[in-house]
């Protein structure tokens, strides 16, 4: 199952959906998160408004992914991403949650059992996980 946390490049953490400028992308293989590639997107916020062109684009550059981890993902690329079956995932709280967390996390929400209905697409991820 190949997971997209989206990132910036002036950051080590992961980042707003609108804003990130690549996503990386794992896969798991004998029970750890292997890094598979690296994927550049050009973001469709700016701070103020979205692209809804570059929008599209981002969610169809992750379109293999089962889930997305960002910090903040705004509903108008939740309604996409959902509509490809790929489920967001939001990172909540200030502290940093770590990679292989966030990756575990939705790996063993996503195994439990996939969500439904729109209203529980959503997941929410915080520091205090698994």
């Amino acid at each position: 199952m190949k997971i997209a946390l989206a990132g910036r490049k002036d950051s080590t953490h992961i980042s707003h959906f609108g804003r990130a400028d690549f996503f990386r992308i794992y896969d798991q293989f004998q029970g750890r998160y292997i890094l598979r590639e690296i994927r550049f997107n050009e973001p469709p916020c700016n701070g103020l408004e979205h692209d809804p062109e570059r929008l599209a684009q981002a969610v169809a550059l992750i379109e293999d992914c089962a889930a997305v981890v960002a910090s903040d993902i705004g509903p108008g690329a939740q309604r996409l991403l959902i509509k490809l079956r790929i489920y967001p995932f939001e990172r909540e709280g200030e502290g940093p949650i770590g990679i292989e967390l966030a990756l575990q996390s939705v790996h063993t929400r996503l195994a439990k059992s996939r969500p439904r209905t729109i209203a529980q697409s959503v997941g929410h991820l915080t520091d205090q996980e698994p």
